[in-house]
């Protein structure tokens, strides 16, 4: 999608200009001359000054405008590009399908192993993503928030996992489980990994 381009007719602005300098009484035709007649220069100058600021208020309104869109066009590219290589492929879903049997289990200790699994495909997906970091943590820092919709779910669902693998007695439910195993099926899912 590419930025829509607007053209200005100058000579259509300052003719509107010129009318309204008119119709202030500022300007006058005298045959084929314009002659000002402001009473005050100071106040010709103000009023000029008005419209360099109108002016160029528009321009950059019209700058960040046009910014946003190629910004916001140049993220949907690089969405694009990446989703274009990551398919949903037969081992991605084979593997999808073993945590879902783990979470499936009446075992609190299986479940917890689905959550670290889904933690490593998570990893696995950033790395083909290209981010770079020496932990997930670090690779989750380096994602912007317009490159990955469900980033806060993939923070909150990697949290989730850290608590399993460093807090002694953790204790989870098959409910929560479920609701964490669903994050990481957002995230999985917006780019087609499984």
């Amino acid at each position: 999608m590419s930025p829509q381009v607007i053209s200005l007719n100058f000579e259509s602005l300052f003719y509107q200009a010129f009318l309204f300098l008119q119709k202030l009484g500022l300007v006058d035709v005298s045959g084929d001359n314009v002659v000002f007649t402001p009473e005050r220069p100071v106040y010709f100058f103000k009023l000029f000054l008005i419209f360099v600021s109108a002016f160029c208020t528009f321009l950059i309104i019209d700058f960040l405008h046009r910014l946003w869109q190629i910004n916001k066009s140049r993220i949907e590219e690089e969405r694009l590009k990446f989703t274009q290589f990551l398919p949903a492929t037969d081992k991605g879903n084979q593997r999808w399908e073993t945590i879902e049997n783990l979470l499936a289990s009446n075992n609190e200790s299986d479940w917890k192993l689905a959550i670290i699994e889904a933690d490593k495909m998570l990893d696995e997906l950033l790395n083909l993503l290209n981010y770079q970091g020496e932990s997930l943590g670090e690779k989750l820092l380096a994602v912007e928030k317009g490159d990955m919709l469900s980033l806060n779910d993939a923070w909150e669902a990697h949290k989730y996992r850290n608590r399993i693998a460093h807090e002694n007695n953790f204790q989870i439910t098959a409910r929560e489980a479920r609701r964490i195993m669903s994050l990481y099926a957002k995230v999985f899912k917006e780019y087609k990994y499984i």
